[in-house]
């Protein structure tokens, strides 16, 4: 038998944790609440610095390139009135939808019992046209048709999607910028380690990178040397 699931934050402060996943409306909220708070501190770093939070995220990113606007530490200056404008427009998204989802909960809950036939072929059309209308080209569809397939044989395969879409919206501006700092250093990438600025960051990576690794290294070593014993066939 697997070991126990971690508690969550909201269980292990609520008074009463034995009730979850046994009707406890927190167990419900909480997750809720975190899903709907995300999308707007992801729009910080997404604007800010030009770093998708999440693959929502990216897709905007996407979205703001195509439309001519640079995320950055600029765009609050240059494009202003955007920006403004999708703050407001957020806001108001938000009261809308909470409006709307009091008074459609129930016609909306019954969509959960529509079966999979019936909402895939939907979404395909959907999402085919989308792509044939950004300039009536079938290139899209076919190239949307390939990535639909890529990202499925990614998700039947275990590999996440989220590093690919954040390298096809940020790669040509990780290669610009690449260039200009070789430039700058005079063809030489020595520049990344003489500013204490770059180092931090790239001593920041390097532990991003490696945490999670060492952690499941831990909690291998950890399982393996304090986990319960096997059963023994009889």
């Amino acid at each position: 038998m697997g070991s126990n699931p971690t508690p969550s934050a909201t269980q292990q402060l609520s008074k009463h944790p034995e009730s979850f996943g046994h009707g406890n409306i927190e167990g419900v909220i909480a997750p809720e609440a975190a899903i709907n708070a995300k999308d707007s501190s992801s729009l910080i770093p997404t604007l800010a610095f030009g770093i998708p939070g999440g693959a929502e995220m990216a897709v905007f990113l996407g979205i703001l390139v195509l439309h001519g606007m640079q995320p950055g530490p600029l765009i609050l200056s240059k494009n202003a009135p955007e920006i403004y404008g999708l703050i407001w427009s957020l806001t108001a998204s938000c009261v809308l939808a909470s409006m709307a989802g009091l008074l459609l909960v129930r016609p909306l809950s019954k969509v959960t019992l529509l079966p999979s036939g019936v909402l895939v072929p939907v979404v395909l059309t959907v999402a085919l046209v989308g792509s044939w209308a950004v300039d009536q080209s079938i290139e899209n569809v076919i190239c949307t048709a390939l990535f639909g397939v890529v990202g499925y044989g990614m998700i039947r395969f275990g590999y996440p999607r989220l590093p690919v879409v954040i390298s096809l919206v940020l790669g040509a501006g990780i290669e610009r910028t690449w260039e200009q700092s070789i430039a700058m250093g005079d063809d030489s990438a020595i520049l990344f380690v003489q500013r204490p600025i770059c180092l931090v960051l790239l001593v920041c990576l390097a532990l991003a990178v490696l945490f999670s690794p060492t952690r499941a290294l831990m909690r291998q070593l950890k399982v393996g040397t304090i986990g319960r014993p096997r059963r023994v066939a009889e």
